[in-house]
């Protein structure tokens, strides 16, 4: 039977070379990840689970999204490197997509009006200020 996770992240962040900062950053951004899996043996965590937990991160920056995966994969890339697991179970796995700032979508919106309208700083501040997609729609 594989090792636990925790097990693994703490040979992973005990490696040689390593600069305290980097150790500081990775011990932070696997310590959810370890809180929710990390006394599951690591063969047993599944593409699905990863993702999922992935997904979880949706309240994340896509950069500091793009970051936890990218700690994660190389975990896992550990992992399969000391022979805990046969292949790394969120190998290519795609980088969540940056959001756009509604504020920018809204004003390209309004400046593209073919009816020669001007956006009024009120409804854009109002639009800002509700920060969220189905404003956009009833605004319109």
């Amino acid at each position: 039977m594989s090792p636990p996770l925790a097990t693994v992240a703490t040979e992973f962040l005990e490696r040689q070379g390593l600069a305290k900062s980097t150790v500081q950053s990775y011990e932070l951004t696997l310590l959810p990840l370890l809180a929710e899996y990390g006394s599951y043996p690591i063969e047993i965590l599944s593409r699905s689970t990863l993702i999922a937990y992935l997904d979880g991160l949706s309240h994340l920056a896509y950069t500091t999204h793009q970051r936890h995966q990218a700690i994660i994969q190389a975990l896992f890339n550990f992992g399969v490197e000391r022979g805990y697991l046969k292949a790394n179970p969120i190998a290519r796995l795609q980088r969540r997509k940056p959001n756009r700032d509604l504020r920018t979508i809204f004003a390209n919106l309004i400046r593209s009006c073919s009816y020669g309208c001007q956006p009024s700083l009120e409804l854009l501040d109002k639009f800002w200020s509700v920060n969220s997609y189905p404003h956009l729609l009833r605004v319109i």
